[in-house]
């Protein structure tokens, strides 16, 4: 249905082990490379408004390039 734009299968897997383990930091583990600063209550509050935006969406909203989210 979504083609392209879906998760890929290891990585749904990866975050059902996280949330079962009770863990719901959504926060990036610390990693080489040039840091990126986004505004998580941004993040937040727009899937607060609409919980059905994809990541895309998301990052077309907040003016994130397309890198640097999970699709």
């Amino acid at each position: 249905i979504y083609g392209e734009d879906a998760l890929k299968l290891r990585q749904c897997q990866n975050w059902v082990t996280k949330f079962r383990s009770a863990d719901f930091n959504v926060k990036d583990a610390p990693r080489s490379g040039r840091p990126i600063e986004i505004d998580d209550d941004k993040i937040k509050a727009l899937i607060d408004s609409n919980r059905r935006l994809t990541t895309r969406e998301i990052a077309e909203n907040l003016n994130i390039s397309k890198n640097n989210h999970l699709i």
